[in-house]
């Protein structure tokens, strides 16, 4: 099962869509299954300091070769779209465009690396 780590930071409030609980928290270590038969595990968050600073979350998205990346894009870009404007995303430390095209073409390349 390959591995891709997933980073997005931007303003705590937008990236609540990704919470696993109803206390709106990202809890380590926790997983979640997604659409397209992958499943992500949240690492620990990074918070800055000072009022209005950029909180980092963390994923690792694991799938194996039978996953529907496609599935998988739609469903990061849909939790995301609403702040699109105001959040960065970046896979395997690798910028990406913040649309649903761009997070499966980056899926695609790294996944495909990985199998090589």
């Amino acid at each position: 099962m390959a591995e891709i780590q997933i980073e997005f930071s931007g303003p705590a409030a937008m990236l609540v869509p990704f919470k696993l609980n109803d206390t709106n928290t990202f809890e380590a270590g926790k997983t979640k299954e997604i659409p397209g038969g992958a499943v992500i595990r949240f690492l620990p968050r990074r918070e800055g300091r000072s009022f209005g600073a950029e909180t980092v979350i963390i994923m690792i998205l694991s799938a194996s070769g039978t996953v529907a990346l496609n599935l998988v894009s739609s469903y990061i870009y849909d939790k995301l779209k609403p702040h699109k404007e105001k959040i960065e995303i970046q896979i395997n430390r690798r910028s990406v465009e913040m649309t649903e095209a761009g997070i499966t073409r980056i899926l695609e390349e790294e996944f495909k690396m990985k199998k090589s």
